[in-house]
């Protein structure tokens, strides 16, 4: 971005670190190794010896939860979030009925775990993570009602990340936003890549293109902690929405890889994943579906006011009423196997083609 000529600034930005040591669950003299989405209240080390309960939300009666060690096993879905309704419903329940610890099963396409993006505050017990394919290989359904053993020590921090920001101010009096998040879960191949690349693309042509705005480039830090970097630019760093002649936000997963889903077994394909959204103003719908015309999900433009997820949404709800967003969630979002084998690069540069092609219409 210096390069480019931008102003850069790093933006201090609060996170959560986690020196996790064990978190283990015990049975019949097996053990299995468990994520931790999130330590409670409780101190850093604590060991439960209690009772199994197998628990499907909506499927199955939630009974013998106290004191217990409840497994909960969420519907198939590319999950995201545990701000989920349905995640967020399952984890109240299992702590009001009194649940000694709580392990969701993220069942998803690729039987992996399927990291969830939480607040920076803690639930009210400890909330761990199992994949679908763990849960099956060790039979763990086969021992509810059982005694098992719980052990987690996992001391939390607090660490600090950063927003980065680059700025080429023109003296002109409104300025065009663009914003990509540059942290989550792992790799974030897919997820994050296509956004990274996207932006610095733009940061050049825009640069070149948009000379009567100034130019604002933000890539956010903590989006894996419900958009907390986000919500800290627009609150100190961001221009107002009366001086944002528009706001272009490029989200996870908007150009990943499409696989097939074969016997158990995901094959790749060269298209592109049609789990992908773009959200525009109602100013530019129009436009934005004869941009993106024949790309799969992304042609389908829906109104702002229809709502949006991710850092979108958190620009929407400050009031920035000339926006265009896409997000999206393939196979493998949130998973440790985002990797580059999630990513073909004509995918990306199409939608930079056609972000380009929006962006030289749209009355701004």
């Amino acid at each position: 971005m210096s390069e480019l000529g931008y102003a850069t600034e790093r933006q201090p930005i609060p996170a959560l670190d986690l020196d996790l040591q064990r978190c283990t669950l015990a049975l019949a003299g097996r053990g299995v190794d468990l994520a931790v989405h999130d330590t409670g209240p409780s101190p850093a080390q604590m060991r439960i010896e209690a009772p199994l309960v197998d628990w499907s939300p909506g499927l199955t009666s939630l009974s013998g939860a106290g004191g217990a060690v409840v497994i909960a096993h969420l519907p198939q879905r590319r999950w995201s979030s545990a701000a989920q309704p349905e995640i967020a419903a399952a984890i109240a329940r299992v702590f009001t009925a009194g649940a000694g610890a709580l392990i969701l099963v993220t069942h998803g396409p690729t039987g992996e775990l399927i990291r969830l993006n939480r607040p920076l505050t803690n639930e009210r017990g400890p909330v761990l993570m199992l994949a679908p394919k763990a849960w099956r290989a060790f039979d763990i359904a086969a021992h509810a009602g059982r005694n098992v053993s719980l052990a987690l020590d996992a001391p939390p921090s607090t660490r600090e990340a950063f927003n980065l920001i680059g700025r080429l101010d023109r003296g002109a009096r409104r300025s065009i936003v663009v914003s990509t998040p540059r942290s989550g879960w792992g790799v974030c191949a897919g997820e994050r890549g296509p956004g990274v690349a996207v932006f610095l693309a733009l940061a050049r042509w825009m640069r070149d293109r948009f000379t009567g705005h100034n130019l604002v480039f933000v890539s956010t830090s903590s989006h894996e902690f419900e958009n907390t970097g986000g919500a800290a630019f627009i609150e100190s760093k961001a221009p107002t929405p009366d001086q944002t002649a528009l706001w272009l936000h490029l989200g996870a997963g908007f150009a990943a890889r499409d696989w097939h889903e074969a016997g158990g077994r995901l094959l790749p394909l060269p298209s592109a994943d049609p789990q992908r959204f773009l959200v525009a103003s109602s100013d530019f719908v129009a436009l934005a579906r004869a941009a993106f015309a024949g790309a799969p999900g992304l042609e389908a433009a829906y109104d702002a006011s229809a709502g949006a997820a991710g850092e979108l949404a958190t620009v929407l709800a400050a009031g920035y009423a000339a926006a265009i967003g896409m997000f999206g969630a393939h196979r493998f979002h949130h998973t440790a196997l985002d990797d580059l084998n999630c990513v073909e690069p004509a995918h990306t540069d199409d939608v930079l083609m056609r972000t380009q092609r929006l962006l030289e219409v749209a009355t701004i």
